[in-house]
């Protein structure tokens, strides 16, 4: 067996991920949120307003002797913020403070803080920190840290401000003072890997290092030893993240095989390191970084190769009578070179990207199209903005060299703008499933291993043979004919090489083709957990997407850092309406920003639906929202009490406000009966906003001329407040299932205890997002109920 390290290390790591990665992270014990703790520990790292200390010992600030064992060994870290200018890394410190854990994703699509942060050892974070002890003598780690510091002011004073942030990613990893519209034009492109520290940083430093030492005559052992001890050093001061540790991990076997005078094999290596990081950091095998930084490496060393053998061109005798001008001949070897260089530049792209695909999808669930151009294009240049930069951040003086690094970033972001506003920039298959996974790398694996070996067994078995007969025509014919003969051979060789690229290249596409099949056929309603506010997603098997309201009180950032990415991880880039109840901003500053963003986004939003109201009222309650949504040219209309639209077998009824009522505020909401068709099942939706008082009044009575008795799913007007919900509306509409949305631990005590209790009496199951999450109902062979935490 070839490789058998290799083999080993892809098994090990299977059965690491079958014991520790099963879904979700497991709820971390610690004190509760808000409880003030003494702690001491020893500061590891630290930034301006923030740093990170190792835990020694946890105390409550109520009994100073009694210790707090409720933390285990995996999150031994917490995050303190406070002033840290007093501070250095390697001290003892002892603070007070007020400890939080971090939020968990209750959210489809939502960042899972908790998740991250106990991957990379974190209990949680402590705010407003006191500093009530400090001992300790300034070590290695302080000096480094100070080094990295110095080297950032010195950055900041060569580039200008937006420059000098992204290369402070670049070269010292500082990517928190990115700018944010850089980062976010980077990440839409996909290219915002850049700002890490990556394989490429290791190669520059730690084998330029081991080169300039072996010619200036310096012992091997020495050169690779001195080498080491560098990139060590660098990566601490970088913050040792998961790529580093790769690279650093591959680079220290490459120099133990230079020591021992033994090969270097690059996979071989890959998967001891790979395997050994999850030894040490099970956690780390559900990191994005992890399966990044090892699956692009894995795409350059296994499907590259079996790209490039189907791929590869055999040389043409050069007909020296066409090619007599010597400046032609320059001109020759230029292009060749030039096109030489895009096209491993495309089929080392095509590798990464075919090999990461799942991944990023996963994570991120859509990817840039012209990414593998676009990366092409800038990763050739990336070497000489690293060196650049190196030698304009160590070597005093030399600032005015950094032009070079201004000019290349700053066609960066003009190749960004540009492969950006091209068409259907953007695919946005969302996170696929796990049977999609699978087929898409056994389809994978075929290309690598597969078709090479098919290949190898077409040479043996007829291949070889009429090719060599051939060979023997053609030498006769070289001798008639000269070099056309040898072009034929060429090119049959050619004919059959292309041939088998072909097919690569098709069950590539099938297995793209695979992510792009729809997760899910049938119709689904999300109650999304948007804190105290609202918003309700029906997604119908016929296509069409509905967004009634989104906004919130308790979360700051809710459109883009809730709605949006919920709407990337279905799928979802059309909208076909999107209605605000009311115009609260618990309703709306989620629209608000989602039409803002729309087209940066690339999330289409069909038209924005209105409460019908007078002229005044309604520009007095949508003043923001109607503005930002005539700037992005999203049509506005009312819509009122009698309104009724079909989608298939889909059906939507406006009941409330009707064009006669004069209501305004919580009591003027928009409130639909929605009824949805499956597969035989029939499921009934009514959505109230904040109806109340009058509003309900009248809301209760359209149920009653319509002849609806009865709801399978109530959203529950007003976040469950007392003043919604009367026991004669619910008593008419007789809710199976009663999804009240409000945030936890809300100023408004929602909900409140007497809706609870009218809510017991028809005899509802009751959801509250405070304890499922987002809830999710899906209408297809059967009808499904399930929140997002359970």
């Amino acid at each position: 067996m070839r490789r058998p390290l290799l083999f080993g290390s892809f098994c090990l790591v299977a059965l690491i991920a079958l014991i520790y990665c099963r879904g979700p992270a497991e709820t971390v014990a610690g004190p509760p949120d808000g409880t003030q703790l003494i702690v001491t520990g020893q500061v590891c790292d630290k930034d301006d307003n923030s740093f990170e200390i190792q835990i020694l010992e946890i105390l409550s600030d109520a009994a100073f002797t009694q210790q707090d064992n409720s933390n285990d060994s995996k999150q031994n870290k917490l995050i303190i913020s406070c002033d840290t200018q007093e501070l250095f890394i390697g001290a003892e410190v002892t603070i007070r403070g007020d400890f939080y854990h971090f939020s968990p994703a209750t959210n489809p699509g939502e960042f899972d803080y908790a998740k991250y942060y106990h991957s990379m050892g974190y209990l949680g974070r402590i705010y407003d920190a006191e500093v009530l002890a400090l001992s300790g003598d300034i070590g290695l780690r302080e000096y480094l840290y100070r080094l990295r510091m110095m080297w950032k002011a010195r950055l900041y004073e060569v580039f200008p401000e937006k420059e000098a942030s992204v290369m402070a990613a670049i070269l010292l990893g500082e990517k928190q003072d990115v700018d944010e519209e850089i980062r976010g034009l980077y990440e839409r492109n996909g290219i915002v890997h850049i700002l890490s520290i990556s394989g490429l940083h290791i190669t520059i430093i730690g084998m330029g290092l081991y080169k300039l030492l072996r010619k200036l005559g310096v012992p091997v052992w020495a050169a690779a030893i001195g080498g080491a001890v560098i990139l060590i050093l660098y990566g601490i001061m970088t913050g040792f993240g998961v790529s580093v540790c790769r690279a650093v991990g591959m680079y220290l076997l490459r120099m133990l095989g230079v020591l021992w005078g033994r090969t270097y094999d690059m996979l071989t290596a890959l998967g001891f390191v790979g395997a050994l990081m999850a030894v040490i950091h099970p956690a780390w095998l559900g990191h994005m970084g992890y399966l990044l930084s090892f699956g692009s490496v894995l795409g350059l060393g296994l499907l590259l190769p079996a790209l490039v053998k189907s791929k590869e061109e055999h040389e043409i005798p050069k007909l020296q009578k066409f090619v007599e001008s010597r400046m032609l001949r320059v001109v020759q070897k230029i292009g060749h070179f030039v096109a030489g260089l895009l096209r491993e530049g495309l089929l080392a792209g095509v590798s990464i990207t075919m090999t990461t695909l799942p991944i990023q999808l996963w994570f991120s669930y859509e990817i840039s199209i012209y990414s593998v151009f676009l990366n092409a294009l800038i990763l050739p240049l990336m070497s000489a903005v690293m060196i650049v930069g190196l030698v304009v951040m160590i070597v005093p003086g030399t600032g005015i060299a950094g032009t070079v690094d201004v000019i290349i970033l700053t066609g960066y972001e003009g190749l960004c703008h540009v492969f950006e506003n091209l068409p259907e920039a953007i695919w946005n298959p969302g996170r696929p499933t796990v049977w999609q996974l699978v087929v898409y790398y056994l389809l994978w694996a075929i290309v690598v291993w597969g078709i090479p070996w098919l290949r190898g067994v077409y040479k043996r078995a007829g291949g070889s043979l009429r090719i060599s007969k051939r060979r023997v025509v053609q030498k006769r014919l070289v001798a008639q004919k000269g070099v056309n003969a040898q072009n034929g051979e060429c090119r049959q060789k050619r004919v059959v090489k292309q041939g088998w690229f072909v097919v690569q290249m098709v069950l590539l596409v099938v297995a793209v083709g695979i992510l792009a099949l729809p997760k899910y056929r049938g119709d689904r309603v999300t109650f999304l957990d948007v804190g105290q506010g609202d918003c309700i997603c029906i997604q119908l098997s016929s296509g069409e997407v509905y967004l009634f309201d989104c906004g919130s009180s308790s979360r700051k950032g809710i459109g883009e850092n809730v709605l949006i990415p919920f709407l990337k991880y279905y799928g979802i880039s059309e909208i076909d309406a999107v209605f605000a109840s009311h115009g609260d901003a618990d309703h709306t500053n989620g629209l608000e920003k989602l039409i803002q963003l729309s087209s940066k986004m690339h999330v289409e939003v069909g038209q924005l639906v209105l409460p019908y109201m007078s002229t005044d009222t309604l520009q007095e309650e949508f003043d923001g929202l109607v503005e930002v949504a005539e700037v992005a040219n999203v049509p506005v209309r009312s819509i009122a009490a009698g309104e009724i639209w079909n989608c298939g077998e889909d059906s939507f009824v406006c009941l409330h406000p009707a064009v006669e009522d004069l209501f305004e505020g919580n009591a003027g909401s928009e409130c639909f009966y929605v009824m949805l068709r499956e597969n035989g099942q029939i499921l009934s939706l009514l959505l109230t906003g904040d109806v109340e008082k009058q509003g309900e009044e009248q809301l209760t009575s359209r149920l009653a001329e319509c002849g609806i008795c009865g709801v399978d799913v109530l959203k529950v007007g007003h976040h469950g407040s007392k003043y919604s919900s009367s026991q004669a509306f619910l008593t008419q509409a007789n809710p199976r299932v009663a999804i009240i949305s409000c945030g936890r631990k809300n100023f408004y005590g929602h909900p409140h205890g007497e809706t609870l209790e009218r809510l017991e009496q028809v005899g509802s199951r009751i959801l509250t997002t405070t304890k499922y999450g987002a809830v999710t109902v899906e209408l297809g062979e059967t009808c499904e109920l399930w929140g997002w935490l359970d």
